[in-house]
């Protein structure tokens, strides 16, 4: 009970759920304020270097008050913790035609012949990643759980294979688009999404996967000695449960590095049309992030220097 299950919890969460109970907050430097509707300070939590919780003074609240916020966050983050199945409406840049599943983890699977696809070999073709998380009976954690799990898993087997694996935007966006009518072009500025309605694929269960067939598997050597996409579908390597597998089993040091590296691939990818330079220096920074920090520095630029191989 000791600082509202700070120690228990994601504090992600635990801000979420006390930000939700009180509705007002103020973060300023090491340190977040929230407020009453009457903008009365009741609770504040400070944070040390490593950006974690370090204290949370709520001495402002009544003892019923405090009752009253803990029992909140022991229901929403403590109690009522469930295995559950997500699922998300994710793209990639060939066709998915058949599925693949990785222990109980996660199913990619493709979409209907009847669901809305580009008419090029190369675009942002949709799938369906189902994938296992635990539960909370608040509806918002619940939102934010399956993203974050559902952004490891695409970030994972896009570093893995040559396809680009990515979730929806992260924000809404707008596009100018044409509109063809018989002779005549117009534009029209509308809102970008996704949207296929079909309840076996909006089921929040895994589905059966006996009827799909399976994403083609290449010999590894073969499938990473050219990058470039020569067929008209996802394929992957033959070795691609045994990589999951490895990355899935890092060891907690090397697994926050990879988690690191994975998500500048995952911009790199994002921002290889906008900018050439800016895609450089993504993937750059990928490879440093295995480097290891205490490095002799170069006495003319400053810069790091390192000599050691990289074994990713």
């Amino acid at each position: 009970m000791k600082n509202y299950f700070s120690d228990e919890v994601d504090q992600n969460e635990l801000i979420e759920v006390i930000q939700s109970h009180f509705g007002r907050s103020e973060h300023l430097k090491n340190q977040l304020t929230f407020y009453n509707e009457d903008k009365s300070k009741v609770l504040v939590i400070e944070y040390n270097k490593k950006n974690k919780i370090k204290k949370i003074d709520d001495s402002n609240l009544t003892k019923l008050e405090r009752k009253s916020l803990n029992a909140k966050v022991k229901k929403i983050l403590i109690d009522n913790q469930v295995d559950a199945v997500g699922r998300m409406i994710s793209f990639t840049n060939q066709a998915i035609k058949g599925s693949f599943v990785y222990k109980d983890l996660f199913q990619i699977l493709p979409l209907p012949m009847d669901a809305p696809q580009p008419i090029n070999v190369i675009g942002d073709f949709a799938f369906v990643l189902k994938f296992k998380y635990v539960s909370s009976v608040d509806p918002f954690i619940n939102i934010a759980r399956q993203n974050k799990k559902a952004i490891i898993y695409l970030r994972v087997i896009n570093a893995l294979v040559k396809n680009s694996f990515k979730g929806p935007p992260r924000y809404t966006s707008w596009h100018w688009v044409l509109r063809f009518d018989e002779n005549i072009t117009t534009s029209e500025f509308l809102q970008g999404g996704y949207s296929y309605a079909n309840k076996n694929f909006n089921s929040n269960k895994y589905s059966d996967v006996s009827a799909y067939s399976h994403i083609p598997l290449v010999p590894t050597a073969e499938y990473y000695r050219n990058f470039a996409l020569s067929v008209n579908e996802v394929r992957m390597p033959d070795t691609i449960v045994g990589l999951l597998t490895e990355v899935f089993n890092l060891k907690q040091d090397y697994e926050k590095k990879f988690y690191k590296a994975i998500s500048w691939i995952d911009q790199a990818d994002l921002i290889w049309s906008h900018s050439s330079s800016a895609f450089y220096i993504c993937l750059v920074t990928t490879i440093e992030t295995f480097l290891d920090s205490k490095s002799e520095s170069c006495e003319c630029c400053g810069q790091k220097k390192f000599s050691k191989k990289i074994s990713l």
